[in-house]
């Protein structure tokens, strides 16, 4: 496989390396172009592989190198938790309208919590900014370790305006929530937009078109494997 690019940390027992796998196809300048839309993402968090797509504004057949130009990074490992964010390039992650994400926590040894309580404490924390009946969630897969989740928010009133929430902004995110042993991920992709009325779906932060693929691609992209020892 050819790398594309790597971004490696090890600290208490976590590699986080990223690499870009996908279909390629051949072109006379002998680039290498691959499909976005299946290209993926991978990484090493605690004892599992994470497999995992394209966030929704990388598009198209690009050279493999232009699949992480399209994004802007930030990461964060502290403890037992890993946040590794994206967005598009000619954005900023205090005003951004597009953001996709992984995280990971590993619990201790002999501590486990529900799939329920997993979803509930993300969707919490998304109704506490929302305005009162101005939110909305819709559960697209509940399974006892792999669940997908979509939530809708008119306005983030009591959200922080130094990150870009607040009145006058509304978001929309699609949530793909995994138990792996002890190890608990989350990969989301979060749009924001001018407040809206979660009634009118003309006013959501993205299309149908685009929700339908990121759906696709968040359903049909992710894989968990268990980290070969040694490795």
């Amino acid at each position: 496989m050819t790398w594309a690019s790597r971004i490696k940390r090890k600290s208490r027992g976590l590699t986080a390396i990223i690499f870009l796998g996908a279909v390629s196809v051949s072109h006379e300048a002998g680039a290498e172009i691959v499909d976005a839309s299946v290209a993926a993402q991978q990484i090493e968090l605690f004892d599992v592989i994470l497999r995992y797509p394209q966030p929704p504004w990388v598009v198209g057949s690009l050279e493999r190198s232009e699949l992480l130009n399209r994004s802007k990074f930030y990461r964060d490992f502290s403890g037992n938790t890993f946040v590794l964010e994206q967005i598009p390039s000619g954005q900023e992650f205090d005003t951004w309208d597009s953001l996709f994400a992984v995280t990971a926590e590993e619990l201790a040894v002999g501590r486990r919590f529900s799939m329920q309580d997993f979803i509930g404490l993300a969707e919490r924390q998304n109704r506490l900014v929302c305005v009162d009946r101005g939110y909305a969630i819709q559960v697209l897969r509940a399974t006892q370790n792999d669940s997908i989740v979509f939530m809708v928010c008119g306005s983030t009133e009591k959200g922080s305006t130094t990150i870009g929430y607040g009145p006058g902004v509304g978001e929309a995110s699609l949530w793909r929530f995994l138990i792996y042993d002890d190890t608990y991920l989350k990969i989301y992709q979060r749009w924001r937009s001018s407040g809206f009325t979660i009634e009118n779906r003309d006013d959501w932060p993205m299309t149908e078109v685009e929700l339908r693929e990121m759906v696709r691609r968040i359903t049909d992209g992710v894989e968990v494997f268990r980290k070969v020892s040694g490795q």
